[in-house]
């Protein structure tokens, strides 16, 4: 924590209630470096030796300009691990906004003051959240990738971080696997409002089907304001546009969550053989290409593969939800592989039909809704199936009574 001489009077009662790791306080370490990743061109350079029993020091000093950049930059870095591990909580923003805001007008002596204690924080929380990098260095990649022109706010897949970044990312790895499964991706802001313990993260499955919700949510209520028969195509093609909607987006949920329980299998279990990681992975290792898995494919394989079993634990003859769901895509082949040919039904002329296009045009409402319960009734089944595989499924909710999906589906 910051000592009470290097602090404005008016912050160090603040100050003494962070003593022993107080709520919403410096994270605390008992082991602490004072000099972590840092070159002797940004800090006081310590040459120790031993003479004779007594230790002594050489200190090359620096000036007040270059320890008032330190400072500046002291403060960046402990804001970088502080806020890429949701702990950059109101009272430190206060802190070191404090600490910058006096740094102009400080004594040499101040300055240094605050070097050091900047300098201890800083390793503490190296240490606690593992940083794998320099944590200037950090600091400054941080602060550019964190607010991005072209992208906008920064977002990494949890594995990322885990591998590359911090390897007790949050402060507590065992409650932040718990909650964040490795390819969710975490929303990262340098100059965030953190609250302690709340990650902002999506996983994409659960992003598309918040897309199918609000997909079929629209397609009820077009349906309810266009009463048929109508001249107003536009309302007409509006009810259409969302009922189609809700049906690719429930496929591609489904889609979604295979293929991120078994990136997850696959990342936990570094030792599979690529027999197994390339089917789950859509990989050809031979060719060192990617080798896509058909839908079908993957509702029966990918569960038999991570649990390490002889045959499919899920099949149409098993599972109603499976069986009805792939007898329901062909709306959604016709939708995104739409063609025009003709196939015969028989021998005469008119003994034809256009594959690509009759269920794409004959959708209705009862259909979509048939698609989108199904799909949420089997990756509930599937989790089941899965076990300790699976993932959290608190974010997924059925449709309520009233036939819409609640307003807690969007949080």
């Amino acid at each position: 924590m910051l000592t009470r001489h290097c602090v404005p009077g008016y912050i160090q009662s603040r100050l003494a209630a962070l003593e022993g790791e107080a709520p919403g306080g410096w994270p605390h370490i008992c082991q602490m470096r004072s000099d972590v990743g840092h070159p002797a061109t940004f800090a006081t350079t310590l040459c120790s030796s031993y003479n004779g029993g007594c230790r002594t020091k050489e200190v090359t000093l620096l000036s007040v300009p270059e320890l008032r950049r330190l400072v500046l930059r002291y403060c960046d870095t402990a804001q970088a691990l502080l806020a890429f591990n949701f702990r950059f909580n109101d009272e430190n923003r206060r802190i070191l906004n404090d600490i910058r805001a006096e740094v102009p007008l400080a004594t040499a002596k101040r300055l240094r003051d605050f070097r050091d204690e900047l300098r201890e924080n800083v390793a503490r929380f190296a240490k606690e959240f593992g940083c794998m990098e320099d944590p200037a260095r950090f600091a400054e990649w941080f602060k550019k990738i964190s607010i991005s022109p072209q992208f906008g706010t920064a977002c990494l897949p949890k594995w990322f971080i885990d591998r590359n970044c911090f390897s007790n990312f949050g402060g507590d790895r065992a409650s932040v696997d718990a909650l964040l499964a490795p390819h969710a991706m975490i929303w990262l802001d340098f100059d965030a409002h953190n609250v302690v313990g709340q990650f902002d993260y999506v996983l994409p499955e659960a992003a598309l089907y918040e897309d199918m919700a609000v997909a079929y949510n629209n397609a009820v209520r077009t349906e309810q304001a266009t009463p048929q028969p109508t001249n107003d195509r536009e309302a007409a093609k509006t009810h259409t546009f969302f009922m189609r909607q809700s049906v690719l987006c429930a496929f591609y949920f489904v889609e979604a969550y295979l293929n991120g329980v078994a990136f997850d299998y696959c990342y936990r279990n570094p030792t599979l053989p690529s027999s197994v990681t390339d089917v789950l992975l859509e990989w050809n290792s031979k060719r060192n290409a990617e080798q896509w898995v058909n839908f079908r494919a993957k509702l029966l394989q990918y569960p038999k593969l991570i649990l390490g079993v002889q045959h499919p634990p899920l099949t149409e003859t098993n599972c109603d939800a499976l069986r009805l769901l792939l007898e329901a895509r062909e709306v959604r082949d016709e939708s995104v592989l739409q063609s025009p040919k003709l196939t015969a039904t028989g021998p005469r002329p008119v003994d034809v039909r256009v594959p690509k296009v009759a269920a794409l045009m004959h959708l209705r409402m009862p259909d979509a809704t048939a698609v989108v319960d199904t799909a949420i009734a089997l990756v509930r089944r599937l989790n089941d199936v899965l076990g300790k595989n699976g993932l959290r499924l608190d974010w997924l909710y059925d449709r309520s009574a009233e036939a819409l999906f609640p307003k807690e589906t969007f949080y």
